[in-house]
């Protein structure tokens, strides 16, 4: 995509002294911005340049901002609650960029279809965060749903695609977006503290003994725990063939996207590593 700049200008609009100063964010869906870019220019909304693009960017950044208050609640010191008040703020702050580009110009419509993406984030997640509470997850429907979650924000533009583009569009958008949360899961078997509410914790919760069943529910394991749980049951094998089978699906639509429609993919194949392993 000859002169693609939309995270410089995405970093434009979310910049701001005190967030840069005291709290780190979350990356840029790069990915599926990409995405979003090669086909926008070809849908029917292709006149407004990328404003798409940036006002999705800043909403999907406000969006996961927020989710990392989460993190930041489970310690309690003065500094930690300082970082939880400014992440709040910083993804309040992207909002409101996003409703004032789309207001200057004059995208009202817009404005709608990505506030009712936002909303239907938030059920997702109360949906979610309720069958946790309950224990009636399993490890398939979080993937399953942390796709979903991913997706929405974007799908917010489906109107606005060709008729003979919504199809591998629809496609594209779900095999990246999966991609994107096999590799966050894999990042978080790294780590102990990544464990909670995590894909290997549903998995070992559905395939455990009775013991150790209990053990997660009451939350009383260790690191020393973990690794034995993980290594058990062959969590992180488990998602290296899901890495490779999600990695060989979107390099296929891409290139079905490249052949059919003369999309340029370079971008969004930039961005994914897992392609070029």
């Amino acid at each position: 995509m000859k002169g693609y700049r939309i995270p410089q200008l995405v970093h434009f609009y979310a910049s701001h002294d005190m967030i840069q100063a005291h709290t780190k964010l979350p990356e840029l869906a790069s990915a599926r911005v990409g995405l979003l870019c090669a086909f926008m220019s070809r849908s029917h909304q292709a006149k407004l340049g990328r404003l798409p693009e940036i006002v999705t960017s800043l909403v999907q950044l406000a969006l996961d901002t927020h989710d990392t208050v989460e993190l930041a609640s489970e310690h309690g010191d003065d500094r930690n609650m300082r970082s939880r008040q400014l992440k709040v703020l910083a993804g309040d702050y992207f909002s409101s960029r996003f409703y004032h580009l789309l207001a200057q110009a004059g995208q009202i419509d817009a404005i709608y279809l990505l506030s009712r993406a936002v909303c239907e984030v938030n059920r997702m997640k109360m949906t979610m965060v309720d069958k946790m509470k309950q224990f009636k997850m399993t490890a398939e429907s979080y993937m399953l749903e942390r796709t979903k979650l991913k997706q929405c924000v974007f799908q917010a533009w489906d109107t606005g695609m060709r008729a003979q583009d919504a199809e591998l569009w629809g496609k594209a958008l779900h095999d990246l977006s999966h991609l994107e949360v096999v590799e966050q899961e894999i990042k978080k078997t790294e780590s102990h503290s990544s464990f909670d509410g995590s894909y290997a914790y549903w998995r070992i919760l559905q395939e455990g003994t009775s013991e150790e069943q209990a053990l997660l529910k009451d939350r009383a394991w260790d690191e020393s725990i973990w690794k034995e749980l993980i290594t058990k049951y062959q969590v992180q094998s488990a998602l290296e063939s899901m890495l490779e089978q999600a990695s060989k699906q979107v390099g296929d639509v891409l290139n079905q996207c490249k052949r059919q429609l003369q999309l340029d993919i370079e971008v969004i194949e930039n961005e994914v590593p897992s392609l070029s392993t």
